[in-house]
């Protein structure tokens, strides 16, 4: 029965057809394996996987340039069927990799809509259980608890409060009000990928074997060890990356033709603004946003309805203005969240010409009427 060339990989079979005298047999088999992989070679091998792929193949055939012109036919026969057993690893390998990619960016974006109604902070696990963490300021993370099977669990965090995580690998994640973390139980492949809906201080444990990366909606960090923050909120017009130390590089999680990898040093600020997809990096070595670990909101050209939605996350309410959409100012400066919501509205409005009342989590913003 003819087999294709994905069942001559899988099988033990191509061990039997090369080993064969019948060179004819050899020839069209090689040519087939050789077809089959150059239409479905990994477009994601780089330069470094290719070079350590070509040193296997020369380890595994025990041949080199020389040997390879005296016996060419033959040896080229054995390194067909090599090439063919590796590079079908590399093939499962990247596809298993990719999966898992896939894995924890469904389980985020569905655990997000499970958990955008919940108050408390807490963690979901896969099968939708959801832990309330009461009034823990920091939550650690053990490796050992699933005793090295890793599952995924997203960690909610409401509106009005934040929380700091300790990840199995030492590294620290500081999230912000209305944000979402989801992360692997246990750190042990190759890499360490989060997915962030929100924003989040990373300050990452040293690792150079396994990179650290964060994946959002719209970009893909990918760091070794460094501070740095994030903030990817659906409901606002960018994402944005600032680095404080080390070194990060930002590539697209959407489409390479917004814009190609770029590599980030201390003091660079990353904005990708989604209305016209555009990414711009700045230099700002105060690195004054990240102040909102501190309780404090940086503003810098600020919309007026991005502020009410920053506040809104903050202090845990909705605040009714009927023109803040329309309303075209912005805003640049520092407020101080360490005051009560009333008096950091009327660092906003000026109380000359605006009413500000609260009843429970309601604020309503009214203009008064002039005077005749």
């Amino acid at each position: 029965m003819y087999k294709k060339e994905e069942d001559i990989l899988v099988e033990d079979d191509h061990k039997k057809i090369l080993s064969k005298e019948d060179s004819q047999v050899k020839r069209t088999t090689a040519w087939r394996i050789l077809r089959f992989l150059k239409l479905s070679r990994p477009a994601s091998l780089t330069l470094n996987d290719r070079d350590v792929l070509w040193q296997r193949i020369q380890a595994s055939t025990g041949t080199d340039q020389i040997s390879m012109r005296r016996r060419p036919k033959r040896l080229y026969l054995k390194v067909a069927a090599c090439a063919a057993s590796i590079i079908l690893a590399v093939l499962i390998y990247t596809t298993n990799r990719s999966r898992s990619n896939l894995n924890l960016e469904h389980i985020a974006i569905k655990n997000q809509t499970i958990a955008v109604d919940t108050t408390a902070i807490g963690l979901l696990a896969e099968d939708g259980t959801f832990t309330k963490l009461h009034e823990q300021k920091e939550l650690v993370v053990d490796n050992k608890a699933d005793n090295g099977k890793s599952s995924f669990q997203t960690l909610n965090v409401p509106y009005g409060r934040s929380i700091s995580l300790r990840l199995p690998d030492d590294s620290k994640v500081t999230l912000n009000a209305g944000s979402q973390l989801t992360f692997p139980t246990n750190f042990s492949n190759e890499s360490r990928t989060v997915y962030l809906e929100g924003e989040a201080f990373f300050d990452i444990a040293t690792d150079e074997k396994h990179p650290f990366i964060v994946r959002t909606e719209d970009i893909k960090i990918r760091v070794l060890g460094t501070k740095f923050n994030v903030s990817a909120y659906k409901d606002e017009s960018a994402s944005t990356a600032i680095l404080l130390s080390g070194k990060i590089e930002l590539s697209d999680t959407k489409s390479s033709e917004r814009f190609q990898k770029q590599q980030l040093v201390p003091g660079d600020v990353a904005v990708l603004d989604r209305k016209i997809d555009k990414l711009n990096i700045s230099l700002d070595k105060s690195n004054h946003e990240v102040l909102w670990t501190g309780r404090k909101l940086k503003l810098y050209n600020t919309p007026h309805l991005e502020v009410l939605k920053k506040l809104e996350r903050r202090y845990n309410v909705k605040i009714l203005d009927v023109e803040a959409e329309t309303r075209e100012e912005t805003f640049s400066g520092t407020l101080d969240l360490n005051n009560s919501l009333l008096n950091v509205l009327h660092t906003v409005y000026d109380s000359q010409y605006y009413y500000i009342t609260q009843q429970g989590r309601r604020v309503v913003v009214q203009k008064k009427k002039a005077s005749n």
